[in-house]
């Protein structure tokens, strides 16, 4: 099975991230020559596998794997859990062929049976932190300074994509603005 263009620029860009680089550099770059619905899927799975990056890893649960295969396990696990429009075969499969790709072949069928298992059981998270993606430490300063619900509201909303806006045919978040 062949991979889209969309998913392997995604993991060549976390394993980058993974060392260090920025994702935003690097998905401008690599997304110049994308039809624009491939440089969107791919900029989806990125920041939203790094948004949702600790309870990723926490599904995951196996501390020692190769960078290429926990990041084709956070891209797979990612489309299974937050992108509807994403079958759940192609995520799966994808994901598999990336490992192989990434000449991790004994890893593949650990990846197709962690990327089965969030279909048949409900994900329960250890500890508040994780089930908001947050770290600890920024969680209890919130709590401290807002209080509960809002430190929870405020760390919901760091997991939504940011809305994107229009402005002379080029696609940018308010940030930019």
């Amino acid at each position: 099975m062949a991979i889209s263009a969309a998913r392997r620029i995604a993991f060549h860009i976390l394993l980058r991230v993974e060392a260090g680089a920025w994702a935003s550099d690097l998905l401008r770059s690599a997304s110049v020559d994308l039809d624009p619905r491939d440089a969107g899927l791919a900029s989806e799975i990125v920041f939203g596998a790094l948004r949702y990056q600790s309870q990723l890893d926490h599904l995951i649960d196996r501390p020692k794997l190769d960078p290429e295969v926990r990041i084709a396990l956070r891209m797979g696990l990612y489309q299974l859990l937050h992108l509807d429009r994403i079958p759940p075969h192609a995520a799966v499969s994808e994901s598999v062929e990336l490992v192989k790709m990434a000449r991790k072949r004994s890893a593949a069928g650990v990846v197709n049976a962690i990327l089965r298992k969030p279909k048949r059981t409900p994900n329960v998270f250890p500890d508040q932190a994780t089930a908001l993606s947050a770290p600890a430490w920024l969680l209890a300063r919130w709590r401290h300074a807002y209080g509960e619900t809002e430190a929870n509201l405020l760390a919901l909303s760091f997991l939504q994509p940011p809305q994107a806006y229009y402005r002379a045919g080029r696609q940018q978040d308010i940030g930019s603005q």
